[in-house]
């Protein structure tokens, strides 16, 4: 990592746990509370769009009252501030960090 990468790193690192606790809870919550015949009409961007809105009631719960954390809804993209010095943008990618056209079935 470069110098910008690791600060960016350092000043996420209190809230990493909870993102990441967050993002199974989410994930999980589709792959076994939805109905498998539900689950399987759903396309890609479907089940990214569920997810994504569990994730986001995750991040809601978990961050909305925590000090330097600021919830946002730009223009439809919903946003975590972190003490005005980061925003999280929460999208799938894959194992590389590359935007991934779609969720492991």
């Amino acid at each position: 990592m470069d110098e910008n990468e690791e600060r960016c790193m350092a000043t996420a690192q209190p809230l990493l746990r909870d993102m990441l606790e967050g993002w199974h809870e989410a994930f999980a919550k589709y792959r076994t509370r939805y109905p498998e015949d539900i689950v399987a009409e759903h396309d890609d961007t479907t089940t990214a769009n569920c997810v994504r809105s569990h994730m986001w009631m995750e991040v809601s719960r978990r961050f909305s009252d925590r000090p330097g954390c600021t919830l946002l809804n730009v223009q439809g993209f919903k946003i975590l501030n972190y003490r005005d010095e980061l925003v999280f943008r929460f999208k799938k990618v894959n194992g590389v960090g590359r935007h991934h056209p779609g969720f492991p079935r």
